[in-house]
């Protein structure tokens, strides 16, 4: 229905897309069968590894021993850390960890991957809305290309198999997106949209607004404000806006957050309207930065890192943007490809001009440049660059695609040398495997056929990711990650100052390697 009202507007990116390799595309990318290929697809790229992955930070294994903390004591409000910090998580992630551990029946004792579940669901939702939020203006066949884009990309699987936000907020903000783009191209469409779409979409965008919150605090508004905002002065016009139905969309929004607010200020002294209780609110707003939804502290960086972030970890994604680029260059004013800049642009500005620099952070320009990627490559050959510089352009994209793949399989083969740790054989031989996708990627890329050079391309993802999550990490994990119990036993507390005790210890003498054991 809503899909059928951009079309006036987006034919011309739907009927061009052909080439080497879109054959594929064509079959697999029906309504009804691109959803679940993408299904597939994400759990293929995401499962491996899920259980035997070690914590990679102290991010994940604080967030998890609150949730095991809510599990023991049956508080399911209080969301602080258990580090002595007192900081409070939003509570998005660690309520559904809760849920996943109970539905386990094994509760606090439950194994840490039950606890990354819900970041595995938030990843696989993100491509599945990747695929939904394209939908807006391509016809299914692009539309699948950016959801395997989305996929493929090497942070989204890494925030899958840990116990952290990253993954929900993307879907959140990936949902928000996806509404946003219908209801801005409703003041294009020829005719008046049905009830359903016209009070359908307006509350999808606020209930994704309204998880973005509970799930990483003010990440999710920004965001969102950024693109409105963008999109606003890209029409200049702002009477669009009222199509998103600010006053009931408010409500719902007050219907997804206060009631944990409310039940948060309840359960503290001074009752709702004390200075507590506000604090406790700015806390939960404030705990997540951009993309960084535990307050993890950033690394000082100057402009531009992320940009170089981008080209180095976001395979094979940038590969496959930079083939679009000449097409990017004509079609500026195109109404989808400014819906992609909006989103894309103004989040990368800010996340570039922010002094602390959180690898998290750029997570948030996957699915736009997955989009806009697809988009643009649904052209085929009327995309392409004049000879000489199309050559150089492809060139280029090829090797955009063989450094990383290179370095990843070169990671997989001396990470165990040297952390003193003996390399997996079997992640050595299966990332060694990955080179033979990989070069039938890299051939396709440099002829500028990507429809044919996405699937040896995510033959080649699904194999290092094999390699490295479940055989390579795991091996080398014990020396570069820190340790996390699979439940709080006090036992694992320790072994060292037990003779003390623990009551009545001064909490500035604590041993700092219990600062993560749930209490």
């Amino acid at each position: 229905m809503t899909d059928t009202q951009a079309r006036p507007s987006t034919d011309s990116f739907e009927v061009r897309f052909s080439g080497p390799g879109a054959r594929w595309l064509r079959l697999l990318g029906h309504r009804g069968l691109a959803p679940l290929a993408l299904l597939l697809l994400a759990l293929v790229l995401f499962v491996p590894g899920l259980s035997v992955a070690p914590p990679l930070g102290s991010g994940e294994a604080q967030v998890v021993e609150t949730a095991r903390h809510m599990l023991g004591t049956g508080d399911i409000v209080d969301t602080r850390l258990r580090d002595g910090s007192e900081r409070i998580v939003p509570p998005g992630l660690p309520l559904l960890q809760v849920l996943s551990a109970a539905a386990s029946g094994q509760g606090a004792d439950a194994p840490l991957w039950v606890f990354r579940l819900p970041s595995l669901a938030g990843a696989v939702l993100a491509v599945l809305l990747s695929y939904w939020c394209a939908r807006a203006f391509v016809a299914p066949p692009p539309a699948l290309l950016a959801g395997a884009l989305t996929a493929a990309a090497l942070p989204l699987g890494a925030v899958a198999r840990l116990g952290e936000p990253d993954a929900l907020l993307l879907a959140a903000i990936l949902a928000m997106q996806g509404a946003l783009a219908r209801v801005w191209l409703m003041r294009l469409a020829e005719t008046a949209p049905g009830p359903l779409a016209r009070k359908g979409l307006p509350a999808v965008f606020w209930a994704g607004l309204g998880v973005s919150v509970l799930v990483a605090g003010l990440s999710g508004p920004v965001v969102a404000g950024l693109s409105v905002l963008a999109l606003s002065i890209a029409a200049r016009d702002v009477r669009w806006l009222a199509r998103l139905l600010p006053l009931p969309g408010l409500a719902i929004l007050a219907a997804i957050v206060l009631p944990w607010f409310v039940a948060s200020a309840l359960r503290g002294e001074g009752g709702i309207f004390s200075g507590g209780s506000l604090t406790l609110f700015a806390g939960i707003l404030s705990a997540a930065g951009i993309g960084s939804p535990l307050g993890t502290p950033g690394i000082g960086a100057p402009p531009f890192a992320h940009l170089l972030l981008l080209l180095a970890t976001f395979w094979p994604l940038p590969a496959f943007v930079l083939l679009g680029l000449p097409m990017l260059l004509r079609s500026t004013r195109k109404p989808q490809v400014v819906f992609f800049l909006c989103c894309l642009v103004p989040v990368w500005l800010l996340i570039e001009l922010l002094p602390a620099k959180v690898p998290q952070q750029a997570l948030l320009l996957v699915p736009a440049l997955a989009g806009l990627a697809a988009l643009l490559l649904s052209r085929g050959e009327e995309g392409a660059a004049p000879h000489r510089a199309g050559r150089i352009l492809r060139y280029a994209a090829a090797g955009l695609f063989a450094v990383p793949l290179v370095a990843l399989v070169a990671a997989n083969l001396i990470a165990g040398p040297l952390t003193g740790a003996w390399p997996s054989p079997p992640g050595a031989v299966i990332a060694l495997l990955a080179l033979v996708p990989g070069v039938s990627a890299v051939r396709r890329l440099a002829r500028g056929e990507p429809a044919a050079a996405l699937m040896p391309a995510l033959g080649a993802g699904i194999l290092l990711a094999a390699a490295l999550w479940v055989f390579t990490l795991p091996s080398v994990g014990p020396s570069v990650a820190p340790s996390l119990t699979p439940a709080p036993a006090p036992a694992s507390v320790a072994t060292e100052p037990a003779a003390t005790a623990p009551a009545e210890a001064d909490p500035g003498e604590a041993d700092p390697a219990a600062s993560g054991t749930a209490q």
